[in-house]
């Protein structure tokens, strides 16, 4: 049974319908979110659509607010496909006159019904009862939308794959919309597995421990030093990568790294889900885990442009050139993120003034670094009018009643921002001066969510 087949009834027909709808133009704009999985879902959606002789413009936003709806709401196009975004203005988009596609695994702010008119589609797991915070990202879904037009597109699997790891979907394993696709792409050979590494497959030890953020060593990530000594002690070459080793040294490295972490505090939850399996893509010749970091540092770079021609030309040389370097400014910035950290009754934060670190920083602090029974937040302050929020919270915190999603929605809202996003990762605005009341209702926000 193709993945199509095993899909819920409307959930094909939705599918199905929005082909339709962009079947009958020539040129399609396509909007999506700068993060791994929104660079993931707009390529996907891109070479599927090139495919097909169409001609696309393609516009990124690190957000979707008010403010951007405003400005999509001016840009000249018969039709628009929307991915990783746009769950939350549905009647404010169907009101506009083009044929429209959106494609996302966000909740709405508030129950609604789904507008309906001609030259309208929406498709979100969470209308057909699939949580889209773990089982379906906004990758998946533009992968399922490239099938439908052309079973073909299947060779774009790795693109979706990459998005799941974005979002942090391949946590625990992956599950529903998800496993379907991963299992297809190990059955028909475009993804091969490698099993119980913390880093990428085709990266030495070496460079994955200066370069990833994650899992994240206090006083060793990002040091070339004490990371040499580390793979030394581990008994692996320079060179060594987990394709080009065998079973037992991979193995060894990972004893080693858990119980480093262990010295350092973090959790066994953590722990387990640092290690599992990763999976490698020779169209692509990286690992996946990798390929996301990629996308990830040039969305957040603003580097849109390399991110897409690298997907475009399977050349990727100046976007991991970009990518290198947001991580490279990532890895500088945890540690000293950390130990400004301030601690209140239920919320754990910290303020900086670089845009596009926030969020990645927190992921680190939280899983790796911080007081494992607190969500840890970021603000970021700038010349802007209005201060940026990320949250990060772990599966433990959401077992305690966490729901970054709703504390974001509703606090930011209340202090004449907005916000929202994931249970367990979640951003928002407020306006610039606000930041010490809205920490302190979001402290007691959350405090009520733990005390449920």
């Amino acid at each position: 049974m193709s993945i199509l087949e095993s899909l819920p009834a409307g959930m094909a027909d939705g599918l199905r319908r929005s082909a339709d709808i962009v079947s009958k133009h020539d040129s399609v704009r396509i909007i999506s979110h700068y993060d791994s999985d929104g660079i993931s879902s707009a390529a996907i959606v891109r070479e599927a659509l090139r495919r097909l002789g169409k001609r696309t413009e393609t516009t990124i936003f690190p957000t979707l607010s008010l403010e951007q709806i405003a400005v999509v709401g001016t840009m000249d196009a018969e039709c628009v496909v929307m991915t990783d975004l746009g769950t939350s203005f549905l009647e404010t988009l169907a009101r506009r006159d083009w044929d429209i596609v959106i494609l996302d695994h966000h909740k709405p702010k508030e129950e609604s019904d789904v507008p309906v008119r001609s030259g309208f589609a929406f498709v979100n797991p969470l209308l057909y009862g699939i949580d889209g915070s773990k089982n379906a990202c906004g990758s998946a879904m533009a992968y399922l939308f490239a099938i439908t037009l052309d079973p073909s597109n299947s060779d774009l699997v790795p693109l979706a794959i990459a998005g799941m790891y974005g979002d942090k979907q391949h946590l625990g394993g992956f599950q529903s919309i998800d496993r379907l696709i991963v299992d297809d792409a190990l059955a028909s050979g475009a993804v091969r597995k490698v099993e119980n590494l913390a880093y990428p497959s085709g990266m030495t030890f070496y460079q994955a421990m200066m370069s990833c953020p994650e899992p994240y060593f206090k006083g060793t990530t990002g040091q070339a030093d004490k990371v040499n000594r580390f793979i030394k002690s581990c008994e692996i070459g320079m060179a060594a990568t987990p394709l080009t080793v065998d079973r037992q040294t991979i193995d060894r490295f990972a004893e080693e790294l858990a119980a480093r972490m262990r010295r350092n505090g973090v959790t066994e939850a953590i722990i387990k889900e640092t290690f599992g399996d990763r999976y490698y893509s020779d169209r692509y010749q990286m690992d996946i885990s990798e390929l996301s970091s990629v996308l990830d540092g040039c969305g957040r770079s603003g580097s849109y442009d390399k991110a897409f021609n690298a997907c475009d030309t399977l050349d990727f040389t100046e976007a991991s050139i970009d990518a290198q370097a947001y991580s490279d400014r990532l890895i500088a910035a945890i540690e000293p993120a950390f130990g400004s950290m301030v601690e209140l009754k239920n919320i754990q934060y910290f303020v900086i003034n670089e845009q596009g670190m926030a969020g990645n920083i927190a992921s680190a602090i939280v899983r790796y670094l911080g007081n494992p029974e607190k969500p840890v937040i970021g603000l970021t302050v700038s010349g802007k009018e209005i201060t940026d929020i990320s949250s990060r919270g772990t599966p433990y915190q959401i077992g305690k009643g966490l729901n970054l999603s709703e504390a974001m929605r509703e606090v930011c809202g209340d202090m004449g921002g907005q916000g929202g996003g994931h249970v367990i990762a979640s951003g928002g605005i407020i306006p610039r001066g606000s930041e010490d009341a809205f920490l302190k209702a979001l402290d007691d926000f959350i405090g009520h969510q733990f005390a449920r």
